[in-house]
C-alpha cells in the first residue's frame, strides 16, 4: 500500500536521482523540463508511484484491456499476441503487388499492407488523362473489383490481416467482396484502413457498418 510515507520517500529518493543526472540532463537540449506532445500533453522526464498517489485506479488506470484503457487495449497484451511484421506496399500492377506480397510472406512477414494509387489524390481514373504518366507511381493501381481479386490471388486474408491505404470506400468494398465470394464470415477478418483521405460522413459510415458486421478491423485508423 502506497501509505504518505512511502510517498514522501519515494519523492525524496527522485530528487537525489534527479540531482545526480542534472549535469547529463542540461547537455540535451531542452530535456530538462521534459516536453509537451502534438496533443499539448505535458510529458515529464521521470515517473514514480508518487505520481499516481492521487489517482484512482479503478477510473484512471484499471487493468488492461478495460476502460480507459490507460494499460493498452489488449488484456494479455503482446504475451498473447506478437506485433505484426509488415512492409508497405504498392507499386505498379495489382499482378506487381500481388507478386510482391508472396515475396515478402516467404520471408517472414506476418501482415500486408498496400497502397492504392488514387490519381494524385484526386480519385481519377488510370486511363484520366488528367494522370497520364502518373499511374503507378503512388501506389498499386486498382481501378475495378477484377483489379482486387488479381491483388488478393492466392492471400489466405484469414490468416494475413490487411492494412489499406486508400481514399475511398471501394477498396474496403472489393476486400469484404472478396471475402464473400470466399465464403468467409466477416466477423472474422481482421486489419485495418487509413481515414486520411475520406470524408467525415463515409468514415462514419464505415465506422457503423464495421460496428455491426465487421467488428475485428480496426476501421478508425488515421494515418497522417
Amino acid at each position: 500500500m502506497l501509505t504518505k510515507e512511502i510517498i514522501d520517500e519515494v519523492r525524496d529518493a527522485q530528487r537525489s536521482y534527479e540531482a545526480k543526472l542534472s549535469e547529463i540532463v542540461k547537455k540535451i537540449p531542452g530535456a530538462e523540463n521534459g516536453h509537451t506532445t502534438s496533443s499539448g500533453i505535458d510529458v515529464k522526464l521521470l515517473y514514480t508511484p508518487a505520481d499516481i498517489a492521487e489517482s484512482d485506479f479503478q477510473s484512471d488506470i484499471s487493468f488492461p484491456g478495460e476502460y480507459p484503457y490507460t494499460r493498452g487495449t489488449f488484456s494479455a497484451g503482446h504475451l498473447a499476441r506478437s506485433p505484426s511484421i509488415r512492409q508497405v506496399t504498392g507499386t505498379g500492377t495489382a499482378e506487381d503487388t500481388n507478386k510482391r506480397w508472396k515475396y515478402l510472406l516467404s520471408n517472414g512477414v506476418t501482415a500486408l499492407s498496400f497502397v492504392k494509387d488514387d490519381g494524385l489524390g484526386c480519385r481519377a481514373e488510370s486511363d484520366d488523362e488528367r494522370v497520364a504518366g502518373l499511374v503507378g507511381k503512388g501506389g498499386v493501381v486498382l481501378d475495378t473489383l477484377y483489379d482486387y481479386e488479381t491483388l488478393f490471388d492466392g492471400i489466405d486474408i484469414t490468416k494475413y490481416p490487411v492494412h489499406m491505404i486508400a481514399g475511398t470506400a471501394f477498396a474496403f468494398a472489393s476486400y469484404l467482396i472478396i471475402a464473400q465470394q470466399r465464403g468467409i464470415d466477416y466477423k472474422t477478418l481482421r486489419g485495418s484502413m487509413s481515414n486520411f483521405l475520406r470524408d467525415d460522413n463515409e468514415c462514419l459510415d464505415i465506422i457503423e457498418y464495421c460496428s455491426r458486421n465487421v467488428p475485428l478491423f480496426n476501421c478508425g485508423y488515421l494515418d497522417m
